[in-house]
């Protein structure tokens, strides 16, 4: 697990559910699009990005493929 302290990050995308694929389309050219695969039980929403990237030594080097798993739960 990787602690990341206070973070945020937001921009305006516009969001499409087809079946069990959520897509962000983002309005601005400087981000790509992403595409999630999600599951739904309970009060569990689980989105997994098969496809992503990221720097494992948080220095600003090459990313590496990976694996986005977010995971929501309603409280």
């Amino acid at each position: 697990m990787l602690e990341f302290g206070t973070f945020s990050d937001e921009w305006d995308a516009q969001l499409t559910i087809s079946g069990s694929t959520l897509t962000s389309r983002p309005v601005g050219a400087s981000r790509s699009m992403r595409t999630w695969a999600f599951t739904l039980e309970g009060d569990v929403l689980e989105l997994t990005d098969t496809n992503a990237t990221f720097d494992f030594t948080l220095t600003g080097g090459v990313e590496l493929p990976a694996t986005e798993v977010v995971v929501l739960v309603r409280r």
